[in-house]
């Protein structure tokens, strides 16, 4: 993966993007024009599947386990936006 978990926690709210947040993290990690777009579609892909993931009937109990193991794997905290 070529975006750091921090450039994703600290986004608003999935369905807009932070423009400039995003800008930032690039030019922290872009060391070349191939290096941007791979890290701009990773980006974008994320966002979209974020948004149009459907787990059917259990869709909220799996997101709601996914969200725990994120919090177990990683120590870190949801970040309020992006809670179920």
């Amino acid at each position: 993966m070529l975006i750091p978990k921090d450039c994703l926690d600290k986004g608003a709210k999935m369905s807009v993007i932070k423009t400039q947040y995003f800008d930032d993290c690039m030019k922290l990690l872009a060391t070349s024009k191939s290096d941007e777009l791979k890290i701009k579609e990773e980006f974008e892909y994320l966002l979209w599947f974020f948004q149009t993931a459907d787990f059917g009937p259990s869709d909220t109990d799996v997101r709601c386990m996914m969200e725990q193991q994120y919090e177990k794997e990683t120590g870190k905290k949801i970040p309020e936006d992006y809670k179920i």
